[in-house]
């Protein structure tokens, strides 16, 4: 268990560390800051059963937080060759009620041969919620023949008391 190494003296051991190395305090809480973020939400935000298409194949997916909004982050693996000029269209679901899903991708770039896409922040999120991201492959940025559809699901769950710890806005 992750928690079974920290000690009052593991913790003693850590904080002269820092201030042999000249780690300020204020330094130390936003490196705790962002480590426990990245922790919450990988371990609270339940991990999608990876979908595969005839072009994609999810890798990875859930919701990070950046400054209490949760956006969506996906990782797919390439399983075939796309057109030189093909264009990616990314769909989220909005979790606000009533709104029209969100097209269009924050963040969409190869990185060691895998594609990675993140969504825009989101305002809010409802706990314990299915939601959906859907990669549209069209053969050029006209969109009018499409190559191949992708849809992943993702669940959105933590605890209530992380949720409001962190900021993040409840629909």
């Amino acid at each position: 268990m992750l928690w079974k190494n920290i000690s009052a003296r593991n913790i003693l051991a850590r904080c002269r560390l820092s201030k042999l190395l000249g780690i300020s305090m204020k330094i130390q809480l936003r490196i705790f800051s962002v480590v426990f973020v990245l922790f919450a939400s990988t371990v609270f935000a339940a991990p999608p059963s990876a979908t595969q298409s005839e072009y994609l194949g999810t890798i990875g997916g859930g919701f990070m937080l950046s400054g209490g909004k949760p956006y969506y982050a996906l990782t797919f693996r390439i399983l075939k060759d796309l057109p030189q000029e093909h264009f990616i269209e990314a769909t989220f679901d909005n979790p606000k009620r009533k709104e029209p899903s969100i097209v269009g991708a924050a963040k969409q770039e190869m990185i060691e041969g895998n594609l990675v896409v993140e969504s825009p922040e989101l305002e809010c999120i409802k706990n314990k919620k299915v939601y959906e991201a859907q990669l549209r492959i069209y053969e050029s940025e006209k969109k009018e023949i499409l190559i191949t559809e992708h849809f992943q699901k993702i669940k959105f769950q933590m605890p209530k008391q992380y949720i409001k710890q962190l900021g993040i806005q409840k629909c």
